[in-house]
């Protein structure tokens, strides 16, 4: 089970951008059309979701499609946490509404525990990749957009993203 210091991210004292530095790193994304670096960092997890729901879906045999489901979880897992741990207070601290967002982690993470108890997985695979598709369409099209702003001002967001999600990484193995 990996910590995490929740304090870090109300004691930290990044620096921010200055207005005009700000208004040009929002209209380069506008015109670029990029998320800044920690959205991208959570757009890359939910790639890798996909991915990794798609390779377990279509496991060959027993074996594999349970090794394929295991990494998974752990995969939920660690995406879930990045969100609740850090990306959530930040927005909860920036004033970005974000309840839609928790609720659809909240339905990720129920299909995420069903199929772990479910002996034969097959209409529970199929929740959850329901699940996933509908939390990243709710994180693409609304939290994302909301965000995006906002979290140009957060330029340590992205390294702690990175940090949390490469310690998971090595504590779960995927």
């Amino acid at each position: 089970h990996v910590q995490f210091d929740r304090h870090r991210l109300h004691l930290r004292n990044p620096r921010a951008y200055s207005r005009c530095a700000h208004r040009k790193v929002m209209q380069q994304a506008e015109r670029t059309g990029t998320l800044p670096l920690a959205l991208e960092v959570l757009r890359e997890e939910l790639d890798a979701l996909d991915a990794q729901a798609d390779a377990a879906a279509h496991a060959s045999d027993g074996g594999e499609r349970d090794a394929r489901r295991n990494d998974l979880m752990r995969a939920v897992d660690r995406y879930l946490r990045l969100e609740r741990e850090v990306l959530y207070p930040v927005l909860e601290r920036l004033g970005v509404e974000h309840a839609r967002a928790a609720a659809s982690s909240e339905s990720l993470e129920l299909s995420a525990l069903k199929l772990v108890q479910a002996p034969d997985a097959l209409a529970e695979m199929t929740q959850l990749r329901s699940e996933l598709l509908r939390h990243r369409q709710e994180q693409v099209e609304n939290t994302f957009p909301r965000a995006a702003r906002k979290l140009a001002s957060e330029p340590g967001l992205a390294a702690e993203l990175e940090e949390v999600r490469s310690r998971m990484k090595g504590a779960f193995g995927v």
